[in-house]
């Protein structure tokens, strides 16, 4: 992510676009959290139930 942003600040020239792709990116990456989280339960009740 901190990737991905540095390079967007590096070449976006409109503040509008790079705030609005910044957030894109970190709604991404929340959304990439969740989903971990997610799995790590399925995997819990999966592990408890076998």
């Amino acid at each position: 992510l901190r990737q991905s942003i540095k390079h967007i600040f590096n070449s976006e020239t409109d503040p509008i676009t790079l705030i609005k792709i910044k957030d894109i990116y970190e709604s991404m990456e929340e959304i990439a959290d969740k989903c971990q989280i997610v799995a790590n339960n399925f995997e819990t009740i999966i592990m408890k139930n076998s």
